[in-house]
């Protein structure tokens, strides 16, 4: 009896994507909203918010470099669920479970049912993607149509036909509408395709799928081609210059930072070669491309789009970010999949899922990833101003310099109360009404300011500070006028 877990029956094979894509739910449905929304989180729930119009929010967006599938789509899911924490988090975490399928679909086009299950397996515990699942902006729904234009770039080299290049086009077109690193990723798949293409056929005329690809891929942006203009043109961008070494910094983040889980999956992409290179190169009716020459279309794609964007931040501007990266991560988990389905015996590729199983979620839970606070606890902030003591009186004014982050947790909680920008205005006016009562409630995070010259020269010597909770990277302040 065949014991092989990457192995076994087909009817077996839809029963564990199924199991997996489960397991993957569990944990990123768990304690999907123990962290506060951070600033990214906050301002895209707010742009996108039920309340704005189409209009709005193109106008908004027009602006910036982004394109605009996600914040419409974010849009839309508000619409149905309402403007909570819990509603956006859960569309970046079904983006994530819908991954697992995904990735199966890749693992297959890679190197058959079991390599599928692998990389399934793979995503599934991944800590990085576990992490992005959990938060309510637009890199798993990225990773998601990363890992289904892969598959797809496989099929269409494989078999190029107007089928698999539309599947390819399509994914890939999601992709660059859902974040400008998709650019990056579509340069890199058809690079890295037609060297692949060439080193294997030696014909040049093998490249008009990928020309068409390209063409079409290029129309799709046409509606985001003055945004995207204006993005290639900037100098001023807010990363830092990425070190020589960033490759394997951002390695390391994949896998949680967790070294022992960093260096398991390292080894086995630098066994890969080695355990191709044992066996003749495959394929059949179900997988026309030889194991080989896919495996090296993925690499190529990797180095390709991590080589990008370096070469562009060390000329022009730096663009390089760990998160942005998650559009090459689809490729990496696959060529890992590909490694432990290429191990020697079926209990050595079951002990290797069985470590990256069990340190996994080692790291999830006994490592604190579900107890650690990472992010400013805007809703902390916001809730003891509210529930403090002495916020009893009707003049209370509240103040901050990024007024929309927090209006969002006071409407939220259903608080009948209006944030105010922080400006001296504000200030002079509760001077006006002191006789009244009422007092400031000044609401702050690294990321705001605490107004301008002039509001904090009022605030400092007109007034007197009663109350103050500092949290992990938010602060709440009271301050009463002056007699």
């Amino acid at each position: 009896m065949d014991r092989d877990p990457l192995r076994g029956r087909r009817w077996g094979a839809p029963a564990a994507v199924v199991a997996l894509t489960l397991l993957a739910t569990a944990l990123r449905l768990h304690r999907l909203t123990f962290q506060s929304l951070w600033f990214d989180e906050l301002f895209g729930v707010v742009f996108s918010h039920p309340e704005r119009s189409l209009a709005e929010i193109v106008a908004i967006y027009a602006t910036d470099f982004h394109p605009l599938l996600y914040p419409l789509l974010l849009h839309a899911w508000m619409e149905l669920l309402g403007a909570t924490e819990l509603a956006a988090r859960l569309l970046s975490a079904l983006a994530g479970i819908a991954s697992i399928p995904a990735m199966y679909g890749l693992g297959w086009a890679l190197g058959g049912r079991g390599v599928g299950l692998a990389a399934a397996l793979l995503t599934a515990v991944n800590p990085f993607h576990v992490a992005y699942s959990q938060e309510a902006r637009s890199y798993t729904l990225l990773f998601l149509f990363a890992a289904l234009s892969f598959a797809a770039l496989l099929r269409l080299v494989a078999r190029p036909r107007p089928a698999t290049l539309a599947a390819y086009v399509l994914a890939a077109g999601l992709a660059l509408h859902t974040h400008y690193y998709g650019l990056v990723l579509a340069g890199a798949q058809l690079s890295a395709a037609a060297a692949v293409i060439l080193w294997r056929r030696r014909a040049w005329r093998a490249l008009a799928p990928l020309a068409a690809a390209a063409a079409a891929l290029a129309l799709l942006c046409l509606p985001w081609l003055r945004p995207l203009l204006r993005a290639a043109a900037t100098t001023d961008y807010w990363p830092p210059h990425p070190g020589p070494a960033f490759a394997a910094r951002y390695f390391h983040l994949y896998f949680g930072a967790e070294p022992w889980l960093t260096a398991l999956h390292a080894l086995l992409l630098l066994a890969l070669p080695v355990l191709l290179l044992r066996r003749r190169p495959e394929s059949s009716p179900a997988h026309p491309l030889p194991v080989p020459y896919a495996a090296s279309l993925l690499a190529a794609a990797v180095v390709l789009g991590l080589a990008a964007p370096y070469a562009w931040s060390l000329v022009r501007t730096p663009i390089l970010l760990p998160r942005c990266t998650i559009v090459l991560l689809p490729a990496l988990l696959g060529l890992v999949a590909l490694a432990v389905g290429k191990l020697p015996g079926a209990g050595l590729r079951g002990a290797g899922l069985a470590a990256v199983l069990v340190g996994s979620l080692l790291h999830l839970f006994a490592g604190g990833y579900y107890r650690t606070i990472r992010n400013e606890q805007w809703r902390e902030a916001a809730r003891w101003a509210a529930r403090h003591p002495h916020y009893h009186h009707p003049r209370d004014r509240f103040v901050a310099a990024l007024a929309p982050a927090f209006q969002f947790y006071f409407d939220q909680d259903a608080v009948g109360v209006a944030v105010e920008p922080a400006t001296a205005e504000v200030l002079r006016e509760a001077l006006a009404q002191r006789a009244a009562g009422g007092g400031v409630w000044f609401l702050e995070t690294p990321l705001g300011r605490r107004g301008d010259a002039e509001f904090q020269h009022l605030l400092s010597t007109r007034f007197h500070k009663v109350a103050e909770r500092r949290f992990h990277g938010a602060l709440s302040e009271y301050w009463v006028p002056r007699e």
